[in-house]
């Protein structure tokens, strides 16, 4: 067996212990860091190849939806496949980012990891969600903080006085969204900050949530 089969395998054998502890899978942070590997690209790459070798299955609308179709070749745990279940109270939310809370920066829009969160939390409307980590400290008296996490819920509109995530060029940022007659305010809750003022601007979705660990 090669280095890579043997990685491989681990990466299998995590996935699988995982899913009988919990019933959901783990993010690609999980098992790096749990079978050793340092990058999440190296990662992504083990379970696609597992994935292409049809022992495990992931519905690519869904971050964290890995499954077990069988073992892999030569495996002699004799693992039964058929009782993984996916929790369905649990929504696994896509964590994106980073997006400034201060001065926009670039959203990279490539998904590494996912949060779980009971179903419960969400409106049954179908709508889809995402996950932002705030960095600085523009929105602060709205009670959200650098480090922080925003739920957001996709959407392309936004009232007035609805906290936004807005898109401006190549750059996302969090504000309060505010529709003037000639241009758009987007509105720091950081009395030492000043509005952000656009023609136009896209809107990514509206916050709907806060998640913070103390």
């Amino acid at each position: 067996m090669t280095k890579t089969e043997e990685r491989r395998r681990n990466v299998f054998q995590y996935i699988a212990d995982y899913l009988d502890e919990n019933g959901y899978p783990p993010s690609y942070r999980e098992i790096g860091s749990a079978v050793g590997i340092p990058s999440t690209s190296t990662v992504s790459a083990d379970v696609h190849a597992l994935i292409e070798k049809k022992v495990l299955s992931m519905d690519r609308n869904s971050y964290r939806s890995l499954q077990i179709i069988r073992v892999p070749d030569g495996d002699q745990s004799n693992r039964l496949t058929s009782s993984y279940n996916i929790r369905d109270d649990v929504f696994d939310i896509p964590v994106f980012g980073p997006v400034a809370a201060g001065a926009p920066i670039y959203a990279d829009d490539h998904v590494e990891e996912s949060i779980p969160l009971p179903s419960s939390f969400f409106h049954n409307d179908g709508a889809d969600y995402f996950i932002l980590e705030i960095h600085g400290e523009s929105m602060i008296e709205a009670g959200i903080y650098d480090g922080d996490h925003v739920i957001v819920r996709k959407q392309d509109y936004a009232r007035n006085g609805q906290q936004v995530v807005a898109l401006i060029e190549d750059s996302a940022t969090v504000k309060t969204y505010y529709q003037h007659k000639d241009h758009i305010e987007l509105r720091p809750e950081n009395a030492s900050m000043d509005p952000i003022l656009v023609k136009d601007c896209r809107i990514l979705g509206i916050v709907s949530g806060l998640y913070r660990l103390y």
